[in-house]
């Protein structure tokens, strides 16, 4: 652990949560389950965001050492998670829809009624 502190000043802060553009995003269910690749992306844009927050919070000298150091912590975790590559999920499978197209039956009325004749009842 290091003893670094970073001197942040209340406009950094600031332009940091600006960043952010809170106010543009909206509660959306999305339509397909997120992948934990785009919950880390989302997590990684937030941190960077108020990232200038937790170190001045982690300045804090009226806090205990013990709290201040586990916030140092946790921003040299996301430090790490944000300097690892990010690896894209692979695409879903196909075989799923042709499986679906297999075993959906045809509509073709002459292929499964012999009886059928077209025109028949005008």
């Amino acid at each position: 652990m290091s003893t670094y502190v970073k001197v942040i000043t209340h406009g950094e802060i600031n332009a940091g949560i600006r960043s952010l553009k809170l106010g543009r995003l909206r509660k959306i269910q999305p339509v397909h389950a997120e992948t934990l690749t785009t919950i880390v992306l989302r997590v990684l844009m937030l941190y960077k965001g108020i990232s200038p927050l937790l170190h001045y919070i982690a300045s804090w000298m009226i806090l205990p050492v013990s709290w201040r150091e586990a916030v140092s912590a946790f921003i040299e975790a996301l430090d790490l998670l944000a300097a690892m590559p990010i690896v894209p999920a692979p695409p879903p499978s196909v075989t799923i829809v042709a499986t679906a197209a297999a075993d959906t039956p045809t509509t073709d009325p002459t292929s499964t009624d012999p009886s059928f004749k077209a025109g028949k009842d005008l």
